[in-house]
């Protein structure tokens, strides 16, 4: 087969990291497993990064072939690792043929293929041709429009006052259609990372009340909504984006490019190449090794990007791998949905439920294609079970079917939709989760009831409780954890934004109402939660982490046997705030009054009205 090659300029100094080729293509031993005969290959034995692994074999059980059932085609790596998987079903004779991706990672790899309980396996390699440069980390995305404030200097020298209680800061000016932004850039602990913005110089009092932004923070500039996408952790610029959604239709012809390079010191790197491959839908290669430009002084580059014309997904890897993006072409819009016998959209249900799916086919100007749509079919596979219908359209020109769910049925089902016009296909999936029981966990605060913020380092509780997916009754959580026992229910770990388990391992259980007692709730929260989560719900109480932010906090839960993992974020913060609209209701043009109360997270206590010493109003939207 043609071999991808990565070509650098002379300039460059090249580093091959290769070994062996052993044959011209792999061949597994058959795998037998309960007289399932199991045969895979490869089309190679060594592949170079980014190039199609195509893997094709057969599954017997002879002399029948096991036909339309589920298989696993994993790529692993050396040290057990699965980089790769997709979930495949073999044809009418038990054969199947999946493309699997080489990735941008030397070294020696298995592809595994399981049908039922049956596993073969192929040994190959993979070779990267490595560039000897400086670029330890590269951003990279397609946006709408971009800037970067790069003015960064003493808030005096902008004429800006910070608040006292703020630390070391920079400060600068943006000015856009005759209005100023006034910025302030903390450093928080040896990083700048906290953003504030004002139409006034003057920042006192803004210290202390939250209110400052971050990477990934959406603020409004000039009328037009930006996304914080990179703070200088030296202070010394900021990039603004304006997020799109990756999805063009015609005649989108090009799109805005943003590229950031930083080298091992999180510094910018300038004057770097940009140099991009793009794969179509089919992982073919439509653009290789091609330059974009350069990066500049900030180690930016901003650019346009032109799109393809072909329909489907296509993807760009940057510079051999250190970024990488994705966007879409569609021809025609596809809507579709998976909903309830109330036309309620679900993700999950329970066996024995009926689905209904809905599509919608949309020109560009968005009028509904019906006669002309070539193909509307849907595919249901999951838990060995793989059936095909075809959607027909109702009067209103929206096509339906229904399917019922398998008694037998558990896990992840995949629904996909396609439909093809005018010689084009849109393809959509949509995941679904087939079980009995539902859970979920709420942070709870002693004072507070149900509380979205939790005290920093110290004792907490969170609220697990289940429900029946189908009747979406309270379940016995309680009995079906032997009495919230910590050989059932078990703390994973507390996540901070860097994805670092921060929780200290420890944690007590109780049951709701033994808990509301241990707590000493007041009566009123006491009985608001029980008459919520009545007496089948489990508490967990632990450590909260010691600085404040948002956490993702996980739990593990085996209900009988059935072992089930739940997340949840939690923050943690110094202070509860509440607001309430005295008045309720206002006429068009009234003013509005609110009243504002805050309390110590720590101890409850309500904070009096004279230390609250500044409360701003940041945004109103109407519902």
């Amino acid at each position: 087969m043609d071999k991808l090659l990565y070509a650098k300029k002379p300039a460059r100094y090249m580093i091959l990291l290769f070994f062996a080729l052993m044959s011209a293509c792999a061949l597994s031993a058959p795998a037998f497993a309960d007289d399932i005969i199991l045969s895979i290959m490869t089309d190679s034995t060594t592949y170079v990064a980014g190039e199609n692994i195509t893997v094709w074999g057969s599954a017997m059980m002879f002399p029948y072939p096991v036909s339309y059932v589920n298989i696993s085609i994993s790529l692993i790596d050396s040290s057990g690792e699965t980089v790769e998987q997709i979930i495949d079903v073999t044809g009418e004779y038990g054969d199947f043929r999946s493309i699997l991706h080489a990735p941008y990672v030397a070294g020696l790899y298995n592809v595994t293929v399981t049908v039922i309980n049956a596993t073969a396996t192929v040994p190959i390699t993979i070779t990267v041709f490595v560039s000897v440069i400086d670029i330890a980390e590269m951003r990279a995305e397609l946006v709408g429009d971009s800037f970067v404030i790069s003015s960064f200097g003493a808030p005096e020298d902008h004429s800006i006052t910070p608040d006292p209680s703020m630390g070391d800061v920079m400060a600068a000016v943006y000015t856009i259609d005759s209005n100023n932004y006034y910025m302030l850039l903390e450093n928080v602990s040896d990083s700048y990372d906290r953003l504030y913005v004002s139409n006034d110089a003057d920042f006192t009092f803004s210290g202390d009340d939250g209110h400052y932004l971050e990477e990934g923070s959406v603020l409004n500039i000039g009328s037009q909504k930006y996304t914080i996408w990179y703070i200088d952790p030296k202070g010394n610029f900021i990039v603004f984006a304006k997020r799109i959604r990756h999805v063009f239709e015609p005649p989108y012809l090009e799109t805005g490019l943003l590229v950031l390079a930083l080298d091992s010191e999180g510094d910018p790197i300038y004057n770097t190449e940009i140099l991009i491959d793009v794969f179509d839908s089919e992982d073919n290669i439509e653009i290789f090794n091609l330059s974009v430009g350069y990066t500049d002084t900030n180690g930016i580059l901003s650019t346009t990007l032109e799109l393809s014309t072909l329909p489907g997904t296509h993807s760009i890897i940057f510079n051999d791998g250190l970024a990488s993006e994705s966007y879409r072409i569609e021809i025609f819009s596809l809507i579709v949905s998976v909903v309830d016998t109330s036309d309620n959209p679900v993700d999950k249900v329970s066996p024995g439920d009926t689905i209904f799916m809905k599509a919608s086919v949309l020109d560009s100007e968005g009028n509904l294609i019906v006669d002309d749509v070539e193909k509307s079919e849907v595919k249901i596979s999951g838990h060995g079970t793989l059936e095909k219908m075809v959607l027909s359209p109702d009067s209103d020109g929206v096509f339906r079917g229904s399917y019922i769910i398998p008694a037998s049925a558990k896990n992840k089902y995949l629904v996909q939709f396609k439909f093809m016009y005018d010689g084009k296909q849109e393809v959509r999936n949509i995941h679904i989760d087939v079980d009995n029981n539902d859970l979920s966990i709420y942070p709870i605060s002693t004072g507070f009831g149900l509380s979205g913020s939790l005290a920093p380092g110290e004792s907490s509780a969170m609220i697990i409780s289940g429900s029946d997916i189908k009747h979406k009754n309270r379940i016995d959580l309680y009995g079906m954890t032997d009495g919230c026992d910590t050989s059932a229910i078990s703390l994973e770990a507390i996540y901070d934004n860097n994805n670092v388990d921060v929780s200290d391992g420890e944690y007590q259980l109780f049951r709701l109402s033994d808990y509301v007692n241990y707590a000493a709730m007041p009566k009123d929260v006491r009985n608001r939660l029980k008459h919520v989560y009545g007496d089948k719900s489990c508490v967990m109480v632990f450590n909260a982490p010691d600085m404040g932010g948002i956490y993702r906090l996980a739990v593990s839960v085996n209900m009988d046997g059935d072992i089930k993992e739940v997340s949840s974020s939690i923050r943690v913060n110094d202070v509860f705030v509440s607001i309430v609209s005295p008045d309720g209701t206002v006429l068009p043009g009234e003013r509005a009054y609110f009243a504002v109360s805050a309390q110590d997270a720590l101890t409850g206590d309500n904070i009096s009205a004279e230390a609250i010493v500044s409360a701003s109003l940041l945004k109103v939207t109407a519902r």
